[in-house]
């Protein structure tokens, strides 16, 4: 299967993480978003794509776009769109955005202002979870890609004027949701979190001072109460559950907080967060410095706007992207920060600029040879494998066993130059289901073979 990702128009950047000039970049609330290998957000009807292991960006235009207030990746190139208020499509639609065509699947539902949204795999089925936040409600709509259908799983102790404006999920039974409760403003935000996807599911509230006094014993000038939508969520381990926020500061320096729960043999206790400042405004401004000539980067000051996780082959390689707005000297940039090992890369400035330049473009193909890592991994029920061709040559795509061993051909023959997509649904040759375990991908061809491991688990 030959999928030429952004058909629309690609670049290729040849310095992914080099500062050459700035371009401001306006997201807004849950606008930003990551796929496989990829950070996304939608910019003046843009919908731009970041490709971190590849050093591209490209981007797809589309009017409707216009007042995206949310983001989730479902599969190859749809992603799911969540409108704001304000959209031209009618308010609060929420639809399929394919990349490749750049083209806008029907509503499926008119909610009032969705603000962040988050997208569940139900093993080869998408789910999604969508506050209203106009009218503080929590929707479920099953089966995004298929026939979707509607219902309201809003908790009775999250109702009534809380202003839900950030959320992320964890799983289907789990999620947390960012509030302005009572009716927004400043100082009075919550952390909720819920257990369950019913109207009677088990809802966690904490305050800023619950989350500041938990632990890490965060003074009042440490912590700041007033957050932007920036939610991001990963359980390295089956006892650990971390969430990260962030927020542009009004009372205090901007930060990224990250907010942890131990299971300590009983489960989670929500009610017990351990919290700690990730990074303050100094912090991330001076890991733009540590990445960059310093000539290139002015003085200013560094307002943390959103969070992601860029899922890694393992959790333990999960990276923390954060969008990082320089208002005073109109610039942005992108931070990955590699959880692991605590360093930071940039993917800012050049890459961005070239991302939404909209004049004067001309299309590159891809400059060498490149297998991505397989997305989702681990994968259950099946993995996207994406590979780019600088030339026209002949490929072969298989799937091998820990021990070498062969299990199953997915592409073999003459491809084009572009970017490729194939889909390995865990089956051998024979179509029979393969055991849980490590498996390898081998992209082979005149010039090299390239290898990425695959974790399978049923």
């Amino acid at each position: 299967m030959n999928r030429n990702y952004f058909l629309v128009l690609i670049l290729v950047v040849a310095l992914p993480f080099a500062v050459l000039a700035q371009t401001p970049v306006d997201l807004a609330y849950g606008t930003l978003a990551t796929g496989p290998n990829t950070i996304v957000f939608t910019n003046n009807a843009n919908f731009t794509q970041l490709n971190v292991a590849a050093g591209t960006s490209s981007f797809a235009p589309a009017a409707e776009l216009g007042a995206a207030g949310a983001i989730g990746y479902l599969t190859g190139t749809e992603w799911l769109i969540g409108m704001t208020s304000d959209a031209g499509t009618g308010k609060g639609d929420v639809f399929v955005f394919d990349a490749q065509t750049a083209t806008v699947g029907p509503a499926m539902a008119n909610f009032n202002d969705v603000r962040d949204l988050a997208v569940v795999d139900q093993g080869g089925r998408f789910d999604a979870i969508v506050p209203d936040r106009a009218n503080d409600t929590v929707h479920l709509i099953t089966d995004v890609l298929g026939t979707p259908v509607t219902s309201e799983i809003t908790p009775s102790s999250i109702a009534g004027n809380v202003g839900i404006q950030g959320l992320v999920a964890l799983s289907d039974s789990l999620y947390f949701i960012y509030d302005e409760s009572p009716g927004g403003g400043f100082g009075s935000d919550e952390l909720i979190v819920v257990e369950g996807n019913t109207t009677d599911a088990k809802t966690t509230r904490l305050s800023w001072n619950d989350i500041g006094s938990a632990g890490a014993g965060l003074g009042t000038d440490e912590l700041s109460v007033d957050f932007h939508n920036g939610l991001a969520v990963r359980q390295p381990d089956p006892s650990t559950i971390t969430l990260y926020l962030s927020n542009f500061g009004v009372f205090s320096d901007a930060q990224i907080i990250e907010v942890k729960w131990i299971d300590s043999g009983n489960g989670f206790d929500f009610n017990a967060p351990v919290s700690s400042v990730l990074f303050f405004e100094n912090t991330l401004f001076n890991a733009i410095l540590d990445n960059n000539p310093a000539t290139l980067v002015p003085e200013g000051s560094a307002n943390s706007r959103g969070v992601a996780i860029l899922p890694g082959e393992t959790s333990g390689d999960d990276q923390l992207v954060i969008w990082v707005d320089d208002s005073a000297n109109d610039n942005t940039y992108i931070l990955i920060y590699e959880i692991s090992s605590a360093t930071f890369s940039l993917f800012g400035g050049d890459a961005l600029e070239m991302a939404l330049e909209t004049t004067g473009v001309t299309d590159r193909l891809p400059e060498r040879y490149l297998l991505l890592q397989n997305y989702p991994n681990p994968f259950n029920p099946s993995t996207e494998i994406v590979y780019s061709l600088p030339r026209d040559t002949h490929v072969e795509l298989k799937i091998v066993d820990a021990l070498g061993r062969f299990v199953t051909r997915l592409a073999e023959g003459f491809q084009l130059t572009g970017e490729h997509s194939q889909t390995w649904n865990g089956t051998d040759q024979q179509g029979q289901n393969m055991p849980s375990g490590v498996y390898l991908c081998q992209l082979k061809t005149a010039n090299q073979i390239q290898t990425h491991k695959l974790l399978l688990i049923r």
